[in-house]
């Protein structure tokens, strides 16, 4: 098996591997865009592209503040997110 088409996905947060081709990421992209609209986010969110370098293990959301922060194993802040606008640790 090649894995350079795949890429891990650790949906539970524990140690087990999964294994996601790119273009079924893409495509739960494009479903998740399709049902925000229907929901009534606004149409700008058809301009975005899917990045498969975004989603990476080590991501967090703070529900609190709306951020999505990158962190290391030691819980180290690396990249801070809120809305679009990338923040200083």
């Amino acid at each position: 098996m090649r894995y350079g088409s795949y890429a891990s996905f650790n949906p539970s947060g524990n140690d087990h591997l999964m294994l996601i081709s790119f273009g079924w990421q893409k495509l739960g992209f494009k479903l998740l865009v399709e049902r925000l609209l229907a929901l009534g986010y606004p149409e700008q969110l058809e301009e975005f592209e899917y990045d498969p370098t975004f989603p990476i293990r080590g991501l967090w959301f703070d529900t609190t503040f709306g951020n999505l922060l990158k962190v290391d194993a030691y819980g180290n802040i690396l990249v801070c997110v809120h809305g679009f606008e990338f923040l200083k640790p």
